[in-house]
């Protein structure tokens, strides 16, 4: 799985903090179907990927991701203490099974310090992009 295109690129101009929309099409693109034919994949591979320990596990992975980057600023107390629960199971280094990020990094063939660097730059990106349409407000 090729996740390397998880994250957009920073915009030009300053934008608000993400959207809805845009968190479900990063969502999307990140886990899209591989463009292999089924009968290239070896069949130990292809049945073990549509087994549903392996559906739970990318199904955990995805909602982290989804809370971390769509509630890391909200306004809304319960959705904030969820990014920030997720953020901690995404930073953990712990490596028990069977569904820690380590583990779930493993099953899928990731490596978790990219997705933990990439999503860092991300939520950083956007902090600043928030803070600077805040000024931006103010001086107005």
């Amino acid at each position: 799985m090729d996740i390397r295109n998880l994250f957009p690129s920073p915009p030009a101009t300053p934008a608000e903090r993400l959207s809805s929309a845009a968190v479900e099409d990063l969502l999307e693109h990140m886990f899209a179907p591989p463009s292999v034919d089924a009968g290239q994949v070896p069949m130990h591979s292809y049945s073990r990927l549509e087994s549903g320990e392996m559906r739970l596990a990318l199904a955990i992975l995805e909602d982290a991701l989804r809370c971390a980057l769509r509630h890391h600023d909200s306004h809304i107390t319960e959705q904030r203490i969820a990014a920030r629960e997720a953020m901690e199971w995404i930073r953990s280094d712990d490596d028990s099974p069977p569904f820690t990020f380590v583990r779930v990094c493993q099953l899928f063939d990731l490596d978790p310090d990219w997705i933990r660097d990439s999503l860092h730059r991300h939520l950083f990106a956007a902090h600043r992009r928030h803070e600077a349409a805040d000024r931006t407000r103010c001086a107005a």
